[in-house]
């Protein structure tokens, strides 16, 4: 019977434990969200690659914000350092993501050198129903696949693990249910 408990407990950690480890890092993006036209002042922490993402479809500040994948032409998007220089935005990538009900769309990145304040700045003639949802963040999908990876095979050998467990532990049971015909004796 201990067997099946030790096994159902590996069972739960084989599932509990991924989710675990993924979710936080679901939830650590950081991102700097506003309404374009517009702009945004943003503190980054530490360099690195930074997209600028379309939020085409999700809820923002009680607005349900359903739009095209891509700006209204004409939009014009600038990013500037602190000392007001424009940045280099490389509109050549283009990825997307949905998570649950939120799809955003890269408009493209910057790469920074150094830590800092950058003001993203998007203009454009907008209609009344052009306005859209921009975030400003760094996207590291290989970091994001490693730890999805290990996650999943985190799951893997600890589900086979508890598999074993649990089956050794049926075995032992039957096997205990089982009397044993006390041994013959041996006659000449």
């Amino acid at each position: 019977m201990k067997l099946l408990i030790v096994g159902a407990v590996l069972m739960t950690a084989a599932i509990a434990l991924p989710v675990w480890h993924i979710l936080p890092l679901l939830r650590a993006v950081n991102e700097s969200v506003f309404v374009a036209p517009g702009s945004a002042t943003i503190e980054v922490d530490e360099p690195g690659r930074f997209h600028l993402w379309h939020n085409y479809k999700m809820l923002h500040e009680g607005v349900n914000y359903d739009r095209p994948k891509h700006l209204p032409d004409g939009w014009s998007i600038e990013i500037t350092d602190e000392a007001g220089q424009p940045l280099p935005f490389d509109t050549g990538s283009s990825s997307s993501v949905q998570v649950g009900n939120r799809h955003k769309h890269s408009l493209g990145h910057v790469d920074l050198a150094s830590a800092g304040t950058v003001t993203v700045s998007v203009s454009g003639v907008a209609e009344p129903d052009d306005s859209a949802v921009l975030s400003f963040s760094r996207f590291e999908m290989l970091k994001m696949m490693i730890h999805i990876g290990i996650a999943i095979v985190v799951a893997l050998v600890l589900g086979a693990i508890a598999l074993g467990v649990i089956i050794c532990g049926i075995v032992k049971l039957v096997h205990a249910g089982k009397a044993m015909p006390p041994p013959m004796p041996i006659s000449d």
